[in-house]
Parts: structure tokens; C-alpha cells; sequence
């Protein structure tokens, strides 16, 4: 068993210190809104690039790198602090332009001057520094010298992982057109559980075929490529956010299997060009007359500036209306009901909470661009603030971390089976802009699906000794 919990690996521990020293730095009055800000925003992001930097040059540890965890941080980090502050300033050099408005639509340029130094801006950058201290003192190999386990060839035949991704690929499309009409007779939304199992046989699939080319097996390229364009479907009818995770994560750590940067940076781009592409071919489906070229530009906008400035914005909220707001309180531990089945609580509360947020929460300037159907959301960190105060945020961090923590140690050490499975679970474990009630739950589900499946493979391929 691995000691690095321990003894952490030395070249990493100044990572975790200054990575927790920056975390107590934010509670320091006077630092936060000032210089002191910016200097925690660019010690953060120096932080991220030499940690990158020594787990890729460590073949011990390059692995480390794929896992939830440290995925989870990257996408943070990035997404709700960087690519916003660069928007910031950009925003403000060119003031209202043609440029501005095509980093950030023009209702929303009004919400920039107060996401710099707000209190959403903060708690996120203070989780993503959690993040770093736990994977710089419990992924790397440590004093025992123990890393990346290879990875072992996996006895699956190609047939089978082919036609279960296809499979569930078209099952997917049929049961979108015409899964509510026949069953939804039987059991309210028995459809829409259905579309979730058979997603999680596609994505559980391609991450199946990952694990057969990163172990070198003969056709494993052909098999990646062709599920690649089976995903088109499910991308095109509903699945889009979690096929398009599912293809980032599993060429990432294709590449980093094969020491590969420019294939590593590259399938990131290409999954965030399919998800732009799916949802602007999707929108001209539906609006014949739309400027496909115009929108599609409007939908990078919002996927990668937009959204995170709403966001940060509503989790601001949140902190702001904390100290008086304490009736209608939950117990901390709130979430654990989602993960009873609807079938045994038909009247099980909606675990989406984008209406109350929108409601409650969120800037009033947004009012014209939002609604009760809104899906906006606050990041994990907003519903169990609001709805537990200080004690619900403690347990659901800690419950976050713990569950990154111990898939990335599977993921780093695991069979090949554990290691797929990991993979498969990478779009729901990283998925940072949900309701957290709805991150159990979903990954819960995915989880159950995934484990049992996997077994059952594995159980097969001994009785059939597959080869």
C-alpha cells in the first residue's frame, strides 16, 4: 500500500504548503481586495503550472495529472479565474466595443466590475487551493517510492466494446424520440432514467477503448475513433455536456499516457469545438433563419466567460445573504436524499434549485436575461450554503474531496477495470457548475450503473476466458 498520504513526495510538498499558506492568506484582513488579491491570483496560477510541470516530467507521476482531482482543480482554476479575470481586464482597456462585446455580452458588461475581489470569486479560488494542497500531499508517489501502476492489457474483445458503445448510442437517439410515449405510461420518467443508463454504457464503453489504446492493443485506435463518431448522436439529442467530458477526459489521459502534449492540449480544444458546434448545429435546427457564424461565436463567449461571470456572481449572493438568513435551515447533510429512487419517493422534492437561485440570489441587472427556467447555477459551493449555512459548506467540501480523492487513487493504482471505470465517472466527479444535491445523485447513479456493469464484463470474460 502506497505511504505517500504520509510521506509526501518532497518535491511536491513546497506546492502543498504554499498552496495552504495562500488558502490562510485569503482570510487576512485587508488582503483580499487590494494588491494582495492579485498577488493570490497569479501565486495560484504559478502554483498550478509547477505542479503540472513536475507531475508530467515524473514518469512515476504523470498520471496524476488525469485524475478527478487534480482535473477538477484545472477546470476551477481556469474556467472561474483566470479566463474571467482576463476577461476583466480586457473589458476594461476596450470599454464598450466591438471586441467587448464579443468577450461578453453587452447585458452582462454591467456585472464585471463587481466579480474582481467578490466574495464568489473568493471561495471558489479558496476551494481550487484546497484542491492543490490535497493533490500535491496525497496523488504523487511519496518515500515508498510507489507510482503509476501500467496499464495492463485489457481482456476484453474488441466486439464486445464496440457494440455495447453502439449500441447504447442508438438507443440513446431512439429513446429521446420515443421513449416518453411508451414508457412513461408504466412509471413517471422511466424515459429519462432509461437515457441515463444508456449514456453511462456509452461513455463506460469509450472509456473502455481508451483503456485498450493506452495500453497499446492491437485496433484500440480504429475502436476510438469509431465510438468517437457514435457519439455524434447522443451529442445531437441531449448528451452534449457529458459526452463532450467524456471525449476531453479520455484523450487527455490517452495522451498523457503516450507522452503526448500537443495530443493532450489538442483533444481539449477539439471536445470544446464539438460542444460548440453540437449546440449551434442544434439551435439552427430549431431556427431556420439563425446566422450560424454570429452564434457560434456567441456560444463560445458564453461558455467561456459568460457563464462563469453569472455564476460567480449568484454564489456572491449566497455569501452576501448567508449572515441573515437563517430560517428555513436544513439539516447538513440534506443531500442524501437524493439518492433515494424516485420509484421508492414519488414525491421526492426537485433536487433543481436554478429557479430559487435566480430568485433568490442572483443580480437583479440579470432579471431581463433570466427566468425560473433559467439553469443557472452558483458551483457546488452555493446550495449548501443556503440551504445549511457554514456547517453544510464544511461537510459538502469535505464529502467533494474525499470522493475526488479516493477515485484518483483508484484511477493511479487500480486494474484496468477500476481505471475504466474512473474514466467513465470523470463527467459527473469534475462537473463543478452543478447543484450539489443533483453531483451526489447523478454520480451515484452513474456510479451504481458503471460498477455494475463492469462487473458483470469482468465476471463474463473469466467464465469465457477471454484473451
Amino acid at each position: 500500500m502506497s505511504l505517500s498520504w504520509i510521506y509526501p513526495n518532497v518535491r511536491i510538498l513546497p506546492v502543498a504548503i504554499a498552496a495552504a499558506g495562500l488558502w490562510l492568506w485569503t482570510f487576512a484582513p485587508g488582503v483580499w481586495g487590494g494588491a494582495g488579491s492579485w498577488i493570490v491570483r497569479l501565486a495560484s496560477m504559478l502554483l498550478w503550472l509547477w505542479l503540472t510541470i513536475i507531475l508530467f516530467q515524473s514518469s512515476d507521476n504523470r498520471r496524476v495529472l488525469a485524475a478527478p482531482l487534480f482535473l477538477m482543480v484545472t477546470l476551477i482554476l481556469w474556467f472561474y479565474i483566470v479566463i474571467p479575470i482576463i476577461a476583466v481586464i480586457t473589458i476594461s482597456a476596450v470599454g464598450q466595443s466591438s471586441l467587448g462585446d464579443l468577450i461578453v455580452a453587452p447585458t452582462y458588461q454591467g456585472l464585471i466590475s463587481g466579480l474582481v475581489d467578490s466574495e464568489g470569486e473568493r471561495e471558489i479560488l479558496r476551494f481550487s487551493l484546497i484542491g492543490h494542497v490535497l493533490v500535491a500531499w496525497m496523488l504523487p508517489a511519496g518515500a515508498d517510492g510507489r507510482g503509476d501502476k501500467p496499464v495492463s492489457t485489457l481482456r476484453l474483445p474488441r466486439s464486445i466494446i464496440l457494440g455495447i458503445g453502439i449500441f447504447a448510442a442508438v438507443t440513446y437517439i431512439i429513446q429521446r424520440h420515443v421513449g416518453a410515449k411508451i414508457f412513461d405510461h408504466y412509471w413517471n420518467d422511466l424515459d429519462q432514467q432509461i437515457n441515463f443508463i444508456v449514456l453511462v454504457l456509452y461513455v463506460t464503453a469509450f472509456a473502455l477503448a481508451a483503456i485498450r489504446w493506452m495500453s497499446r492493443a492491437e485496433g484500440a485506435v480504429l475502436d476510438f475513433v469509431v465510438l468517437s463518431i457514435a457519439a455524434v448522436g447522443p451529442m445531437f439529442f441531449g448528451g452534449t455536456k457529458i459526452v463532450v467530458f467524456a471525449l476531453a477526459a479520455t484523450g487527455f489521459a490517452v495522451a498523457l499516457e503516450r507522452r503526448s502534449i500537443a495530443t493532450a492540449v489538442g483533444s481539449i480544444i477539439v471536445a470544446l469545438l464539438i460542444l460548440l458546434s453540437a449546440i449551434t448545429v442544434r439551435q439552427a435546427r430549431l431556427n431556420p433563419n439563425l446566422e450560424v457564424f454570429p452564434y457560434f461565436r456567441e456560444v463560445l463567449a458564453s461558455k467561456l466567460v459568460t457563464r462563469q461571470i453569472e455564476t460567480i456572481d449568484c454564489l456572491t449572493g449566497v455569501i452576501r445573504k448567508l449572515p441573515t438568513t437563517h430560517e428555513g435551515r436544513s439539516n447538513p447533510f440534506y443531500f442524501f436524499y437524493g439518492l433515494v429512487p424516485r420509484a421508492l419517493w414519488p414525491d421526492k422534492p426537485n433536487l433543481s434549485q436554478s429557479g430559487k437561485i435566480v430568485i433568490h440570489y442572483c443580480h437583479p441587472d440579470m432579471a431581463p436575461n433570466l427566468n425560473t427556467d433559467h439553469s443557472a447555477s452558483g458551483t457546488l459551493l452555493w446550495e449548501p450554503l443556503a440551504r445549511a449555512g457554514v456547517p453544510g459548506q464544511i461537510i459538502a467540501q469535505s464529502l467533494t474531496f474525499l470522493i475526488l480523492i479516493i477515485l484518483s487513487r483508484i484511477w493511479i493504482n487500480g486494474s484496468s477495470y477500476a481505471a475504466a471505470g474512473v474514466l467513465a465517472l470523470t463527467p459527473w466527479t469534475i462537473d463543478f457548475d452543478q447543484h450539489f444535491a443533483l453531483y451526489v445523485a447523478n454520480l451515484a447513479k452513474a456510479a451504481l450503473v458503471t460498477c455494475v456493469f463492469l462487473f458483470v464484463l469482468a465476471r463474463v470474460g473469466r467464465i469465457l476466458r477471454w484473451r
